[in-house]
Parts: structure tokens; C-alpha cells; sequence
């Protein structure tokens, strides 16, 4: 019903030229074509049969030509009697077919071999060189484009090999007997598919298309409102379309009225719809017929006014956008849906949201109009928004139950992230902010916020410019929002608090009770004042799980062997903060999906292991996974499109810890910027650290990072001072 809005239904059709569009034309192009691949499939297969038994001929004529050679020739070889092998040749040479021949006798000190030749039959001119034949029992045929080779073994009375024969036939007469017959084939079935297509070309016309050429005219009349005579009284099925023709033109009226009383109802429709329907002309301009609702929301169109100029006062943006793709779809540079497709979907006006769908209509196969379908969507963002809020605040609030203390450490990283993009310059530095802020919140089933850090991550990558005032902006008040909403669920800090596990205090207190040295036991529990590390391979180990299930991996295996080490969380946030970025590449990087694994005869599910050991004042880390390992050779195309060095292995090692180098070739949530190990590696340095990777194709990666612990420890006591102390980011 909607695609009629505006239009005319006594509007005759353009009328195209129709010479060379017939039924006819099509018949007689159809029949000619049909006849030609029949008939040339009949003159492949005729002309392939002639030659074959041509040549069989010819093999079985050479075959007994050399068994005839080799017995005659027999004698005079046994008895080393060359004068009687050059006269066999000779005999054999009288035959003008024979292009070559040769003879062979076998090795005097291997009879298993052949030994020189005795003597050969070569005509005048001919420098082909004809290779040693094998010895064989039977005839050795091969046919060749000129010439038909056979090899036979020369036997003695008694039936022991003594030498071969090699006699080559020449295929010119074979050829040009094929010339001839092709020829006379070709002729043939070029006069019998001309006849046939006469004959069935005349029969189409007298009983096909000069019936329906008197149908068309007849129809052309009752499109042109004048009266039509059709007569045909034939039962075929131009007679039943002859029938058809009369009835429809007795329908036409009927349709008449019917159209009259469909407008008067699609105007009580349009009365009354929720949604504003207006179809413009290809140049923007408005249909009279419209939803009731668009005047209520934008006021009442004047005569001949364009879209975008109606909606122009109320949402400048989307007007001139509006023109842009009409626009193309008038250049057709491309497709009408490619074009429409560039106009932004959604607008928002008065302080409502509406979404906006485009449908193409075509008449005669050129775009002539196009509907437009405005939706009020105020209510619906407003609910799906609350929904998220929700189900963020559910995930956090799961995640507070799991793990208090980790949640209450990432909301103050967080806090200091957005606070440092806030002050942060440097557009490289402010990207790996951006970059670690996304995959931390995303982590911690922040979508919302996790996804506006993509978008303006996409438009750093795009623009090679430094975060603008407005996305500072964005990024700290969406967080203020965060916090306010997730204050309520913190309620009183945990900072103070001290967790142990229950098997460490038994143990320190067996060790108490066996006398243990009162110093000792202070420095013990001094210790507990610290945070294990296995917590946060822990937390590292669930970030890893969530990242493969939103991937539709299977779930890694997890191994944690922390050796019991402690760390004072305030100097090592920002190294955990940055390792996700490590984590998020073993489980999107380095482990396969699952049918890779099973075919290179891995585990369905990967490994990803976490392990820690303290040597003389230094700390190492050391993160392996069993994926595919790292793909050295998209590193250096990366690196030498980034202009980076990348002839020694060293090269590449630096190569992958650096800004905007990755080996994925899409960008997504998850990874794909080339960011996440820069900001790693920049965290490790700062630290006093090293890191160094290990990598073997098919079998996984290795990264082994040490820190000095005497470093981190003097630059905490430098910054202790300086520590966040609130969750809010500064004012912007």
C-alpha cells in the first residue's frame, strides 16, 4: 500500500524502443544459438572419432611393420652381421612413412642393458634427436603431435633378448587426410543447421509471433484509453493470452474505482500511523501525501518544499546530509543503496530522537522517488539505555562479589587513566590511555563506556590528531556517571582490610608454635600487608576466560604458579593495568578457535599459563600460551609499511612493541590498533624492566618480563604522596 504514496496510476509508462527485444528476435537468436552448440559439439565429436581411428590405423599398421624389422633384422644382429642390419634399414627406409629408425644390441659385459647402437636410418635433413629406448618385452607406442614412435624388443630363436628396435612413423599424411575430412564434416553440418534453423524460424513466426505482434497492438491501444478488437480463437496458449488481454480490459474500470476508495482509506492510515511516511522526488521534494505525525512533530510543509529544507530548522546536520546523498543517487556514480546508505540513520530534534529508513522506488529502471520512514525511537533509546545500565551495574555487582578488592583497584586505575587523558599531550601516549582505558572497562562489563573509548580510539587512528576538548569531555563525564551509579554498590573501602587465605595462616601458625623467632614471624606477617601476586594471575586468568567467550572460543585452561610472592599493589597498578593488554593478546591473537586446534592436533581449548619467581632484588613474570605463535613475517610487512627497522630479529622484537604495528589486518573491540604492547612495554620501562619474547610457529609464545623491585619500591616512595585518593577523574 505505502509504495503507491504519491504516485499516479494514470501515468502512462515511457515507452522504449523495442527493435531488437521481440519474442521473435529471441526465438530466432535462441534457435540459432541452440542449433550452433549442437551442431559444433557434433563436429568436435565426429572430427575427434575420425582422427582417433586414423591413428589407431596408423599404430596398428607400424606394429606389424615392426615386428616384421625385428624378425627380420634378428638373424644379422646375433650374428654381429652389420652389413645385414644396414640392409633390414635400408629395406625398412623404401616405406616413405618411416621418418627414423634404429637398432640397439644389448651390452656384451651386462646383458641387461643396451650397448651402442648398431646402426640407424635417418632421412636427408633430419636433426631430431631420438632417445635410447628402455628395454621392454612389448611394443612401447607414443604418439606425438608429427610423429608415432614405437619401441620392440629384438629376441633371439630361443626367446632371449638381444637388442632393441626404435622405428619412428611420420603422421603427415594422417594429417592432411584429418584436413580433409574436418572440412568436408564442417560443410556438412553448416548446410544441415541452416536448413533446420529456416525451417524452425518460419514455423515460430507464422504460429508465435505474428499472433502476439496483433496482441501487443492490441494492448498498446487499451493503454492509450481506445478501444481494442482481439481476436483469436485458438486454445493454445497465445489464444488463452488473447482471452486474458479482453478480460483485463474489462477490469480496467473496475480498478478505477477501486484505486479512489484505496486512496480515501490510505489517507485515514496515514491520518492516523505513529510513524511519518513522506515520499520525496529525486530532488528532494515532498509528496502532498504524508503522515499526519510529521506536521505535529515538525510543523506543516509548504507547497514544493524539499525535505531537507522542512527539517532544515530542526536538524541542520541531517539536511545537508539529506542533499549529499540525493545527490549521489542522482550522479549514480553509486548503487541508489550505496548512496542512501551515506545519509546518517538517526537525528535528533527538539529533544527527540528519530530513526530513518530509506526504500528505493524505480520505475522503468531508474530511481524515480524514494520513501522516507521518520520513527519517534525518544522512548525506546531511553529504555534500551536504562536496560544497560542495569545489566552493567548486575555485571559489576558480580564482579564485586567475586573479587572486592580487584574491583575497588580498577575503578582507582580507571580514575587515574581518565584523569591522566585529561592532562596527557603526547598523542601517542594519549592513544595507549585511551587504549587501555577501553579494554580494562570492557573487561569489567562496562560496554557502554568501553565503546565510546573505541569510537574515539577510531577517530585518534583516523584523524593522527591529539584527543579535542569535546572527547576530554565525553570521557570524563560519562565516567563521573560510572561512578555515581557504582558508589551505591561499593559502599565502605576495603583498602584497609587484609585478606589471607586460610592455608597460609595455618601454616604461619604452625610455624608460631614451633618456636618460630619473634622477628621472623613480624616479617611474616608484615608480609600479609601486601597483595599475593596469584590474585592477580587470578584476575588475569578470568579477564583471559571472558575475552575468549566473547570471542566464541572455547574457554583457555588457566595455570597459575605464583610461588607464594606478595607485592605492594600501590607501586605495581599500573604494570597489572597493562598487562591486560598482554592477556587480551594470548586469548584473541595467539590461541586458535577451536577447529584450527583440533586439525593441527592440539586441545579444543588452549593454554595460558602464569608464572612468577623473585631472584636477587628482581621479579619475573613470565606469560606463555600454546596458540600459534607469533606470525614474524606480517610483523615485518607491518613494520616496513610503518617504516620501522625490520631486517634483524631484534627489529622485529622492537618492531612488535610498537605504536601501530599489529599483525591483524581487521580492527576490532578486542585488538587490531597496534597499541595495547606499546603501552605494556612503555609501563615495564618505567619500572626499570625488561621484556623478551619467545616464539615458535605452531606452539605458542612466550613473553618473560623482569622488573627491579628496588626500582619500583624507590619510585613508589617518590610518588606516594601523589596517589589518587578519589575515584572522580579532575574537572575538565
Amino acid at each position: 500500500m505505502l509504495s503507491g504514496l504519491g504516485s499516479d496510476s494514470r501515468e502512462p509508462p515511457a515507452r522504449a524502443s523495442r527493435r531488437g527485444h521481440s519474442v521473435g528476435a529471441k526465438l530466432v537468436l535462441v534457435t540459432c544459438l541452440s542449433l550452433a552448440v549442437i551442431f559444433a559439439v557434433i563436429y568436435l565429436v565426429l572430427t575427434r572419432r575420425e582422427k582417433a581411428n586414423l591413428l589407431n590405423a596408423k599404430q596398428m599398421a607400424g606394429e606389424m611393420v615392426i615386428d616384421l624389422f625385428t624378425e627380420a633384422v634378428c638373424a644379422a644382429l646375433v650374428f654381429d652381421d652389420q652389413t645385414g642390419v644396414s640392409e633390414a634399414l635400408n629395406f625398412l627406409g623404401k616405406n616413405r612413412e618411416v621418418a627414423y629408425a634404429a637398432v640397439w644390441k644389448r651390452d656384451t659385459l651386462d646383458p641387461s642393458k643396451l650397448g651402442q647402437r648398431v646402426a640407424e636410418l635417418r632421412r636427408d635433413a633430419d636433426r631430431t634427436h631420438y632417445p635410447i629406448p628402455a628395454k621392454h618385452s612389448a611394443h612401447r607406442v607414443k604418439i606425438g603431435a608429427n610423429a608415432l614412435t614405437i619401441s620392440a624388443a629384438i629376441n633371439d630363436p630361443t626367446g632371449a633378448w638381444a637388442g632393441q628396435a626404435l622405428v619412428v612413423f611420420s603422421l603427415a599424411r594422417e594429417q592432411m587426410l584429418f584436413a580433409e575430412l574436418s572440412q568436408r564434416i564442417l560443410v556438412a553440418a553448416a548446410a544441415t543447421a541452416a536448413l533446420i534453423a529456416i525451417l524452425l524460424v518460419s514455423s515460430m513466426r507464422a504460429l508465435v509471433v505474428r499472433r502476439l505482434s496483433r496482441l501487443a497492438g492490441a494492448a498498446q491501444q487499451l493503454e492509450r484509453g481506445e478501444a481494442a478488437v482481439i481476436e483469436d480463437r485458438s486454445s493454445d496458449e497465445v489464444g488463452q493470452l488473447a482471452h486474458a488481454l479482453s478480460r483485463m480490459a474489462a477490469a480496467i474500470a473496475d480498478r478505477e474505482a477501486r484505486i479512489q476508495t484505496q486512496n480515501l482509506e490510505m489517507r485515514l492510515v496515514l491520518d492516523n500511523v505513529a510513524q511519518g511516511f513522506v515520499v520525496v522526488s529525486i530532488h528532494g521534494i515532498m509528496s502532498s501525501q504524508r503522515s499526519a505525525i510529521l506536521d505535529e512533530w515538525f510543523g506543516r510543509p509548504k507547497d514544493g518544499d524539499t525535505l531537507s529544507s522542512y527539517l532544515a530548522p530542526h536538524a541542520a546536520n541531517y539536511a545537508e546530509w539529506f542533499d549529499a546523498g540525493l545527490e549521489a543517487v542522482r550522479d549514480a556514480f553509486f548503487s541508489p543503496e550505496v548512496a542512501l546508505d551515506q545519509i546518517p540513520k538517526r537525528f535528533s530534534a527538539a529533544g527527540r530522537n528519530f530513526d530513518v529508513s530509506y526504500t528505493v522506488i524505480v520505475k522503468h529502471g531508474e530511481v524515480e522517488r524514494v520513501l522516507v520512514i521518520i520513527s519517534d525511537v525518544t522512548a525506546q533509546l531511553a529504555h534500551e539505555q536504562e536496560e544497560r545500565q542495569q545489566r552493567e551495574l548486575l555485571a559489576l555487582f558480580q564482579r564485586i562479589l567475586a573479587d572486592r578488592v580487584g574491583v575497588d583497584e580498577f575503578l582507582a586505575e580507571a580514575a587515574g587513566l581518565v584523569g591522566a587523558i585529561r592532562e596527557e599531550s603526547d598523542t601517542k601516549v594519549q592513544q595507549r590511555l585511551v587504549h587501555t582505558l577501553k579494554g580494562n572497562c570492557a573487561i569489567y562489563g562496562l560496554e557502554a563506556y568501553a565503546e565510546l573509548a573505541h569510537r574515539i580510539e577510531s577517530e585518534l587512528v583516523e584523524t593522527r590528531a591529539g584527543l579535542s576538548d569535546e572527547q576530554r569531555r565525553l570521557l570524563v563525564d560519562m565516567w563521573k556517571e560510572i561512578i555515581q551509579r557504582v558508589s551505591k554498590l561499593l559502599g565502605r573501602s576495603r583498602r584497609e582490610s587484609v585478606e589471607i587465605e586460610r592455608a597460609e595462616l595455618e601454616a604461619l601458625i604452625e610455624r608460631a608454635r614451633a618456636g618460630m623467632p619473634s622477628g621472623t614471624l613480624a616479617l611474616a606477617l608484615t608480609d600479609w600487608e601486601r597483595e599475593p601476586i596469584s590474585r592477580r594471575f587470578e584476575r588475569l586468568g578470568r579477564q583471559a576466560v571472558g575475552i575468549a567467550r566473547r570471542l566464541r572460543k572455547p574457554e583457555p585452561r588457566i595455570e597459575i604458579d605464583a610461588g607464594g610472592i606478595r607485592l605492594d599493589p600501590r607501586g605495581w597498578a599500573p604494570f597489572w593495568s597493562a598487562m591486560v593488554h598482554m592477556i587480551s593478546n594470548a586469548a584473541d591473537h595467539g590461541i586458535e578457535d577451536a577447529a584450527t586446534r583440533i586439525a593441527r592436533g592440539k586441545p579444543e581449548a588452549g593454554t595460558i599459563a602464569l608464572s612468577a619467581r623473585r631472584t636477587q632484588g628482581w621479579l619475573t613474570i613470565i606469560v606463555r600460551d600454546d596458540g600459534k605463535g607469533i606470525d614474524w613475517e606480517a610483523v615485518r610487512a607491518s613494520a616496513a609499511r610503518a617504516g620501522c627497522a625490520s631486517t634483524t630479529h631484534e627489529d622485529l622484537v622492537d618492531a612488535l612493541f610498537a605504536d601501530g604495528i599489529s599483525t591483524r589486518d581487521e580492527v576490532s573491540a578486542t585488538s587490531g590498533r597496534g597499541v595495547g604492547l606499546a603501552a605494556l612495554r612503555q609501563v615495564i620501562s618505567q619500572l626499570g624492566g625488561t621484556i623478551n619474547v619467545h616464539s615458535t610457529a605452531g606452539r605458542g609464545t612466550s613473553f618473560e618480563i623482569a622488573i627491579d623491585e628496588h626500582h619500583v619500591t624507590k619510585a613508589m616512595g617518590m610518588k606516594s604522596e601523589a596517589a589518587p585518593t578519589s575515584l572522580m577523574p579532575p574537572p575538565v
